[in-house]
């Protein structure tokens, strides 16, 4: 990931960068990943409805 691409020495940006994302990843857990449960009527704001002419 150096300028070059060639060099296989990090640089101390990239190495803060990888800390970073390690240290990010760690703290995401199961629970975070499952998925939302499904809109209830109370998730829904009132008067979002049509329901024709007045």
């Amino acid at each position: 990931m150096s300028e070059s691409g060639t060099s296989a020495a990090p640089t101390q940006v990239e190495e803060r960068l990888r800390a970073a994302l390690a240290a990010r990843a760690h703290s995401v857990r199961p629970a975070d990943l499952r998925p939302l449960g499904p809109p209830t009527a109370a998730d829904r704001p009132a008067g979002w409805f049509c329901a024709g002419s007045p």
